[in-house]
């Protein structure tokens, strides 16, 4: 279960990380409320790796 917790927390870190990236060149200046949700959405899973990775060891 730890395997598959660990690729899905991986998974979405990755995929988060690329949609800061899309994000940050598709709006950097056309919408700024998409670019706060997409940064948003990047530090959430971000600092929820972080916490896993903390209290997985």
């Amino acid at each position: 279960m730890t395997v598959v917790r660990d690729i899905c927390m991986l998974f979405f870190g990755l995929s988060s990380m690329y949609e800061f990236y899309v994000s940050h060149t598709r709006y950097q200046a056309n919408d700024i409320s998409g670019a706060i949700y997409h940064i948003l959405l990047a530090l959430f899973w971000l600092v929820w790796l972080l916490i896993q990775a903390v209290l997985g060891k």
